[in-house]
This record gives structure tokens, sequence and C-alpha cells, in this order.
């Protein structure tokens, strides 16, 4: 059975919104500024496969670089930390 999230045509199993509903989540963030960068794959994959282990989700965003881009997900991932979901922001 699945579940929309806030009629935002968002949908998830039961238990994730359990979670949506409770103002916590399993998503952690990773903002970067240059995917390309060799350093950044090896560290998203790090990211990505301690996220798994811990039963957690990974979003990596990148920038490229653009500090408008830098700062909206700043926001957006602080502004999600503060409704009780996780956020992580880490720059080079």
């Amino acid at each position: 059975m699945l579940d929309a999230h806030s009629g935002a045509g968002v949908f998830a199993e039961p238990g994730r919104a359990r979670i949506w509903r409770a103002g916590r989540s399993s998503l952690l963030g990773l903002i970067i500024s240059d995917i390309r960068n060799p350093f950044f794959p090896e560290v998203t994959a790090a990211f990505q496969e301690q996220a798994l282990l811990n039963n957690m989700d990974a979003l990596v965003l990148n920038t490229n670089y653009d500090a408008q881009r830098d700062v909206e997900f700043g926001e957006e991932a602080n502004g999600a930390a503060s409704a009780g979901r996780s956020g992580a922001d880490v720059a080079d």
C-alpha cells in the first residue's frame, strides 16, 4: 500500500509516511562543489555506502562551484534539519 505525502504527489511505503509525519527522516545530504574533482567520487561512494549500511538514504548535490546553488542547497538542508530531518553540508 502506498501513501501520498501531504498531497504533494510523493508516494512512499507506509513506514516512510510515518517518518515524515513525525518530522524525522533517514535522508542524509552531501553538498559538494564539483563531482568531477577526483577527490569527490571516492568520498561520495563512501558516504552512500555508509548511509546504506545504516539503513539511511543518501542525497548528493553538486554545486559546480556556483555560489548561489551552494547557498540554496545549504538553506534547504538547514531548513530540513530544523524541521527534524537530517541534512549535512560538506564543503571543500
